[in-house]
């Protein structure tokens, strides 16, 4: 007979899964709460480029509540955890039902409540803070402005979270003055005065004791009404103030979401434990049958008002520009705000090295991060005295502006999407739709704070129509030529097609497959009342500057997929979105093209078919510049995935591969065939015109022989540096520093002119 060991038997085995799974939801969060911390400490690990800088850069404040919540949050994992295995009998019934030695029937009950128990022991607290808050706090104080402070922050607010702890607790204690909810003789002595104080104010009055055997409740579940209660307030403050404050750090409300769901999923677990049903896949139907029965979508306002007097075209954009011979065009890039960064660096060193391309950049087509940063020079340009004559001779002016421009494009907006998530959204979820009142999203906060960091201007006090900050409210700064015209791109998630964000009229094609380009905005929600050819009145589309913006970096799950709907101010009269195609949820324009590319053809093909007739139009070189935020990785220099990849997840990294992968490349086919035909034709027609492309993107730091990020010794002989490529809404101090290094020493410029080649100055790209 084969000795088995006598820790491996079946019954023990079948003990040690039943409890894994009754404290399931616990192991799970412990685990997160390891994970994160630890994805964004270690370059490389998952999940870094998204969550890397959110626990940097901590002041004093920032330290402080994050370490408060944490220690909240292991508290709530400890107690919840205790509730469940305190109440397994009165749930799960007699033990003997799930577990089979029968000769030590009560021996993991007794085990767990050792452990698991919501009177806290000393062990227990010390175990789960190491466990759950420690990982988190350490990196927080690791990577913080000042340590020494950052020591002391944490230090105070891990005591603060403890005595909200003992106040949570208050109410049980006085019910249960026998309970040892916490081991410490802090708490003791508060509780003690606390009930001294509770006698002292209500014997008088005859109060009676109840007897325990006639409770409804359990002295240890008064905690959980109470913290239950207080979540639901704090989440009423949120509602009614609908922005975060700006000194808590983005960390904080993750962190509290996690506090949200550590406490729903036990609750849920607790009740429905003894029926045997599963809590996830209840709050999944849930969700599901909620979202039915109320409709619950994420949306973005819009007006319709009829501007057919003020239609701008593509010419009559060229035709604005104060620099006649060179028509530049900038497309950019999506990546977070690492591409917004990089969009607005690259704008201002390229003007401040040739400030006529501030005038002779006569469009801008964005996607996704290259958007945010395009709104935000745009804002600025709007703000600032561009049609005095004397500013663009002002250099100090010029460069006070601009660096404006990038030091906002800069600054981290995460707090908006993490308070949104934790407050509106995930009530949203679990509530069916029913709280928070209103419409109030991650996405709207996130565009209200982007318009906040920009400085909308005051109701009242604008001097330029562009002031008003909606899309078509650009079109006479742009006709005169005091400001560039734009599209932000983003994509019809129904349909996967690419749609402009533009105060640009393109003409309605005639030919037999009426689709030479892509729809704008008015194009698909209005294309019934598009009605010139009879009545001469053409309904447009407007909207806000940064809720373009935020549609055409809707990433999602960052940004939820939104529809249209009407704005109660300033609808036409009588007109609905009710049709299916006004109903389309619009998402990040990357999904289709993530470099802005194949917009600014669309408007630059009317435009160089007017230059062959039109005398207006004179310029004589065309120069596309395109803004990469990431480099371009050669085809070989990939990583082959191994074979458990390709079974289990393949198709998914293909659909994520593609996204980059499949754009690159045609943007590129086709941008280079429309370069050599347009040039051809401009040859034939006896025309000086020149088509060329120029792009600004960082130097690849893989290694094409391990297609791997480079090692020391590499580095040493490239002089390239590994650098974090972060994808989400905050750079740390030294991502801004490397993208600066990045753009002065380690920045790439290929042009499509064979004459120019390697590094070469900016002025012989107009040459």
């Amino acid at each position: 007979m084969k000795f088995v060991p006598k820790t491996f038997t079946v019954a023990n085995v079948r003990k040690v899964m039943n409890l894994v799974d009754i404290l399931k939801y616990g192991i799970f969060f412990m685990i997160l709460l390891n994970l994160l911390p630890l994805s964004a400490f270690f370059v490389g690990s998952p999940l870094h480029n998204i969550i890397g800088g959110i626990y940097s850069d901590f002041g004093f404040a920032g330290v402080l509540t994050a370490s408060m919540v944490l220690t909240l949050t292991a508290w709530s994992l400890l107690y919840t955890q205790g509730l469940i295995i305190d109440g397994i009998e009165s749930r799960y019934g007699d033990t003997r039902k799930w577990t089979s030695d029968e000769n030590n029937i009560h021996a993991v009950h007794l085990c767990m409540f050792k452990f698991f128990n919501a009177q806290a022991t000393w062990q227990q607290l010390v175990i789960y803070f190491l466990l759950v808050a420690l990982s988190g706090i350490l990196v927080v104080i690791y990577e913080s402005e000042f340590w020494y402070w950052s020591i002391v922050a944490a230090l105070l607010g891990m005591g603060i979270g403890y005595f909200i702890v003992i106040l949570f607790c208050l109410l049980a204690q006085l019910t249960e003055p026998t309970l040892t909810l916490l081991p410490d003789p802090v708490a003791r002595w508060i509780w003690a005065k606390a009930e001294a104080l509770r006698c002292r104010l209500f014997e008088p009055v005859g109060r009676k004791e109840q007897p325990p055997h006639k409770r409804r409740i359990e002295p240890t579940h008064y905690v959980a009404v109470v913290v239950v209660l207080i979540l639901i307030s704090v989440g009423i403050v949120a509602w009614i103030f609908q922005s975060p404050p700006q000194f808590i750090p983005a960390l904080v409300y993750a962190y509290t979401l996690i506090l949200f769901l550590i406490w729903t999923f036990s609750a849920l677990d607790f009740h429905l434990a003894r029926f045997n049903i599963n809590s996830l896949a209840v709050l999944i139907v849930f969700v599901f049958v909620s979202y039915l029965a109320t409709d619950m979508d994420h949306s973005f306002e819009i007006t319709v008002t009829d501007t057919a007097a003020q239609a701008l075209t593509p010419v009559e954009v060229a035709k604005g520009s104060r620099q006649k011979d060179n028509l530049v065009v900038v497309v950019s890039s999506g990546g977070g705000i690492k591409a917004a960064a990089w969009t607005t660096l690259a704008l201002r060193d390229l003007i401040m090295t040739r400030p006529e391309l501030a005038d002779e950049i006569r469009l801008i087509s964005t996607v996704s991060g290259g958007t945010v940063g395009a709104a935000y020079y745009l804002n600025e340009l709007c703000h600032s005295p561009i049609d005095s004559p004397h500013f663009w001779n002002d250099k100090d002016e010029i460069e006070k502006m601009l660096n404006t421009v990038y030091d906002k494009s800069v600054t981290s907006s995460l707090s908006s999407v993490t308070f949104g998530f934790a407050f509106f959204d995930f009530w949203r979820l679990v509530s069916g739709g029913v709280l928070p009142f209103g419409e109030t999203d991650r996405g709207s906060l996130l565009e209200n704070e982007w318009g906040r960091i920009a400085g909308k201007p005051i109701e009242g006090k604008q001097t330029r129509e562009c002031q008003k900050g909606t899309v078509l409210s650009f079109r006479e700064d742009i006709r005169r030529g005091d400001l560039p015209a734009f599209i932000f791109n983003a994509t019809v998630m129904e349909s996967g097609r690419r749609v402009m964000i533009t105060p640009i009229n393109f003409e309605r094609s005639n030919g037999p497959f009426q689709e030479i380009r892509e729809d704008t905005l008015t194009e698909i929600l209005l294309r019934d009342e598009m009605s010139v050819a009879d009545t001469g009145v053409q309904n447009e589309t407007d909207l806000d500057l940064w809720t373009a913006a935020r549609l055409s970096a809707a990433f999602p799950y960052v940004t939820p997929a939104a529809q249209a709907k009407l704005r109660s101010d300033g609808a036409t009269p009588g007109l609905e979105l009710k049709e299916p195609w006004q109903r389309f949820h619009f998402i990040d324009g990357g999904y289709y093209d993530n470099f802005g590319v194949t917009s600014a053809l669309d408007w630059l093909e009317p435009v160089l078919k007017a230059r062959i007739e039109d005398p207006d139009l004179a310029f004589k070189k065309v120069i596309i510049i395109q803004l990469r935020a990431s480099p371009k990785t050669p085809r070989t220099y990939y990583q082959v995935a191994d074979g458990a990849q390709a079974a289990l997840v393949g198709p998914v990294m293909g659909l994520l591969n593609i996204r980059n992968g499949v754009a690159l490349s045609r943007n590129e086919i086709e941008l280079d065939r429309f370069i050599e035909s347009w040039n051809k034709r401009f040859e034939l027609e006896d025309k000086p015109v020149h088509i060329s492309t120029v792009v600004f993107e960082p130097r690849s730091d893989i290694d094409p022989q391990t297609c791997q990020p480079r090692v020391s010794a590499a580095q040493a002989e490239t002089e390239i540096k590994r650098r974090e490529d972060p994808l989400s809404w905050h750079l740390t101090q030294k991502q801004i520093s490397d993208l600066a290094e990045i753009w002065e020493k380690e920045k790439t410029v290929i042009s499509s002119d064979p004459s120019l080649t390697g590094q070469y100055e900016l002025s012989a790209i107009f040459q």
